[in-house]
């Protein structure tokens, strides 16, 4: 409660209840005595789990505590006196409660005391645009109808106020943006918590020229936060989407979402993810095969829209500055590097003929690494799950020592997958035992002399 005793109207509970359930004021009566909004009393009473009256309940309240005015009574009265003033004091209520009971009784249509009513201009602004008195209000300091009121604000030419000016709980830009922008708060939490109606509300953004959110922008519960790293990972990104992401695009919304058996990889795509929105990862479950299986789903904004292509990889690998990551992001999607026999491998496999093939050439072109292409026809291949994937999937090969220590010197800076970090550990290891074991002077070279490497 320590929070809420900082807003501008505090307002026990206790007081409220006796208030609002046993006296029944009203949220505009409450309202009066706080001098604060009926949005406030509102706020207060959903605070403290206050039941609010239904519109039905209120007008069978209001009509109960109305003033009863009996219609012979009425009548004695008027005949004994003319005066709506003298009527209205009897009585203890408005003059227009008095006008109003004459009208339904049928007592009589004519209120006109005869007396003519004077107000001037400068009072009449004073009452009505500084004091902000209602027209009703000014009527009843005069004796005089609403009417009368009407013509002269009319005569004067004084600008009548709009029914939004008698809000006087209304938030400045600055608020709005902090509250709405910045904060990021509907205009639903920002009435229950700072008492500004959403009308109210709606209406101030638009005259301040503050862009209102779209329906999926509001729909959006978590904070999120925009990309804002260098090419590099940028590039990684993309390349390690191209081989394990599914992307797509709801509204305001970039997702991505993977499956997998592995738990260093989606403990990876965390990491990916979880500084820029919320990122999701269901509870363990056996797949079609048996294994233990996480989903795991990321929310981001639309600065990571560079993900949603799947054939924007061209001019990347065109470049040798942007292969070497892209390439890295892509190993840790789609690589096996291990130890087999007492001998390492590196692969990489995808369905995509194209990259993959286009990779083979730039690994020539960049650093002077041969590798093996290999096909594998799953036309007929059939999964548990009933699923015939009837594609050629392709893969790029090398064992050779030399090629092996000068692809993982140049990539093994932009990796990021704990299992493949380690299998390179490992790979390295390997080749160290059999260098001693046989020799190999041309390896040893690339091993420890990196000066004419791409990335140091």
């Amino acid at each position: 409660m320590k929070s809420d005793r900082r807003r501008k109207y505090f307002i026990e509970r206790k007081i409220l209840k006796k208030l609002y359930l046993e006296q029944k004021f009203s949220l505009t009566e409450i309202g009066k005595l706080y001098k604060c909004s009926k949005g406030t009393i509102q706020f207060w009473l959903n605070k403290y789990k206050i039941k609010i009256r239904t519109l039905n309940e209120a007008n069978k309240l209001s009509r109960k505590y109305s003033v009863k005015i009996n219609k012979q009574e009425l009548q004695d009265a008027y005949n004994n006196s003319k005066s709506i003033n003298s009527l209205a004091e009897k009585f203890d209520c408005k003059n227009s409660t008095i006008i109003k009971k004459l009208r339904d009784f049928d007592i009589t249509h004519k209120f006109s005391s005869c007396k003519r009513t004077v107000i001037d201009k400068e009072n009449l602004i004073q009452l009505y645009s500084n004091q902000k008195l209602t027209t009703n209000q000014i009527a009843d300091k005069y004796h005089c109808s609403q009417a009368k009121i009407w013509k002269l604000l009319k005569k004067y030419n004084i600008k009548s106020r709009k029914p939004s000016n008698y809000n006087s709980n209304i938030p400045t830009k600055k608020i709005l943006i902090e509250l709405y922008i910045n904060q990021k708060l509907s205009t639903w939490k920002i009435e229950k918590l700072y008492g500004y109606r959403r009308g109210t509300t709606h209406r101030k953004l638009r005259e301040y020229g503050i862009k209102l959110r779209s329906p999926s922008e509001s729909h959006i519960i978590y904070k999120r936060k925009s990309f804002d790293k260098d090419i590099y990972e940028k590039v990684y990104l993309i390349g390690f989407r191209l081989g394990d992401l599914r992307v797509r695009k709801t509204g305001e919304t970039i997702k991505t979402d993977c499956a997998s058996t592995k738990p260093a990889q989606i403990e990876l795509i965390r990491s990916l993810f979880e500084d820029y929105g919320r990122v999701w990862i269901s509870k363990p479950r056996i797949d079609k095969n048996g294994k233990l299986c996480r989903n795991i789903e990321a929310f981001l904004d639309l600065s990571f829209d560079f993900l949603l292509p799947k054939n924007n990889y061209q001019s990347i690998i065109s470049n040798k500055d942007t292969f070497i990551p892209f390439l890295a992001g892509f190993t840790d999607a789609e690589g096996h590097i291990g130890v087999h026999n007492n001998k390492a491998v590196y692969s990489i496999g995808n369905y995509n003929k194209n990259l993959i093939i286009q990779i083979k050439h730039k690994l020539k072109k960049y650093l002077d690494i041969n590798t093996s292409l290999a096909v594998t026809d799953l036309s007929k291949y059939k999964r548990k799950d009933g699923y015939v994937i009837n594609k050629l999937y392709w893969m790029l090969i090398t064992g050779k020592k030399q090629s092996l220590i000068q692809l993982f010197n140049n990539i093994e800076t932009f990796m990021k997958h704990k299992d493949k970090l380690n299998a390179i550990k490992q790979v390295r290891n390997n080749i160290n035992e059999r260098n001693l074991k046989y020799g190999n002077k041309k390896t040893e070279k690339i091993l420890y002399n990196n000066t004419n490497l791409l990335y140091k």
